[in-house]
């Protein structure tokens, strides 16, 4: 005897109640990580069963394209209705809590529904060098979500940096959350083009403006021990940055972007006409030495780097 048919729709509906909204429903109950609701083992064999059934019924009732594609479709629509509003309507740290939530609450979602879905992957993704599911749904959160916030969600990382340069206590979990987006954003093949070019660059930008304000500070107020102090100690500070949140592949970048500017401020470099402390200072790597004056004494001063 035959075993019954599955029409497409009937299929795909029962496949989007018990899976896709169910799941997405046990995700936004889920509060401190513990679940509310849970999808039994009988429940997920059911569903997996539907899919395999599916996909292996003869022509022309074999669903495995339009599975597919409404697999993707379900993530975006997903995405575009639930998450991105949510994530839109917050603002500053708010907002790059509710970022961290989403996308952590999106990788659960897509790892379960890749197992529901696993016959699709094995057999029509791999034939038709499709997309597999899991990256469709990375894919569509870097779309849909995270090019539509990446502008405010970068304003936001640096802001708490700027803070945390300035003394005040910021959540660093939080910023190496966000910043550890940036990088998954750069796919499967671990990528840091994303990472780089929606953070990095303005990152070292910033750093180079913030400090080549700081060095006009200091320089004004300062003596020329107490400036090279305060110098080396902000760049163990960035080292630490780096350590606590950034990429270590960041970390070379920032401390030049951090330690290039003061040399540029010419009453920095009224500090440095001891031929000596310009040897010293040379040799910390922090400033590039001004020319000694005709017939200065003292020992030569090093080509400039």
């Amino acid at each position: 005897m035959n075993p019954q048919v599955i029409a497409l729709d009937e299929g795909w509906n029962a496949l989007k109640v018990g899976g896709v909204q169910k799941i997405e429903e046990i995700l936004e109950d889920m509060q401190g990580g513990v679940y509310k609701n849970r999808i039994s083992t009988e429940e997920y064999s059911k569903l997996y069963t539907m899919v395999y059934s599916m996909c292996t019924q003869k022509p022309p009732n074999n669903w495995s394209e339009p599975l597919y594609k409404n697999y993707c479709d379900a993530i975006k629509d997903y995405l575009t209705a639930r998450i991105l509003p949510r994530i839109k309507e917050k603002h500053d740290e708010s907002m790059l809590k509710e970022l961290v939530r989403r996308w952590d609450n999106h990788k659960l979602m897509v790892r379960f529904l890749s197992h529901v879905f696993k016959y699709l992957d094995r057999f029509y993704v791999k034939r038709l060098s499709l997309p597999e599911l899991s990256d469709v749904g990375s894919q569509s959160f870097h779309e849909i979500v995270f090019n539509a916030v990446k502008r405010e969600v970068r304003t936001a990382i640096l802001e708490l940096i700027r803070r945390e340069r300035e003394g005040e206590t910021v959540d660093k979990k939080l910023i190496q959350q966000v910043v550890e987006i940036f990088v998954e954003m750069g796919g499967s093949r671990n990528s840091l083009e994303v990472y780089v070019t929606d953070f990095e660059e303005m990152l070292l930008s910033t750093t180079a403006e913030y400090y080549s304000r700081e060095s006009v500070k200091w320089a004004e107020k300062d003596s020329f021990p107490e400036y090279m102090r305060k110098a080396e100690d902000r760049l163990k500070q960035e080292q630490e940055r780096v350590a606590h949140y950034l990429h270590s592949s960041t970390e070379e970048k920032l401390l030049k972007a951090a330690a290039r500017r003061p040399s540029t401020c010419p009453t920095c470099r009224r500090l440095l006409r001891c031929s000596d402390i310009i040897q010293d200072a040379s040799i910390l790597g922090l400033v590039t030495p001004p020319p000694l004056p005709p017939g200065g004494g003292g020992r030569k001063a090093p080509p400039p780097r």
